[in-house]
């Protein structure tokens, strides 16, 4: 994790997710995490989990899930406005910045049923990076 994620998430309730092949400029304010894809899908009422905590999809921008699926790339804000302001921007609730380790997991379960992660795994977020901003 950035060490500038705690203060996007208290100034504009935003967390950035990338995949850990995200430029070093932006690694300071994200949370990066492996990639190893995604094809499922992401839409209201689906819950996205975080190491272990759920959020509850809102709204989600129209390129959002195609960024997600090809960068490793959500900018989460943490509201429960059904209207996004950003086309790759994914509102969840509640808020509460997840406490992210080396190793935890990104899931989507879809609200038309219980389980896992969607498709063949979840995202790990093994690359997360250290307060430091590096990557592992």
């Amino acid at each position: 994790m950035g060490p500038l994620v705690g203060d996007l998430f208290e100034r504009g309730d935003l967390v950035v997710l990338f995949a850990s092949c995200a430029p070093t400029e932006l690694w300071d304010i994200s949370v990066l995490h492996g990639h190893p894809g995604y094809d499922g899908g992401l839409e209201p009422g689906d819950v996205l989990g975080i190491a272990g905590q759920e959020y509850t999809v809102v709204a989600v921008g129209d390129v959002a899930l195609k960024n997600f699926r090809e960068l490793g790339h959500l900018v989460l804000k943490f509201s429960d406005s059904v209207r996004v302001e950003l086309p790759g921007q994914v509102n969840v609730v509640p808020r509460s910045l997840p406490v992210l380790n080396p190793g935890d997991l990104i899931t989507v379960r879809h609200s038309c049923y219980s389980g896992g992660p969607v498709g063949p795994r979840g995202v790990s977020a093994e690359d997360v990076s250290e307060a430091t901003g590096t990557r592992e």
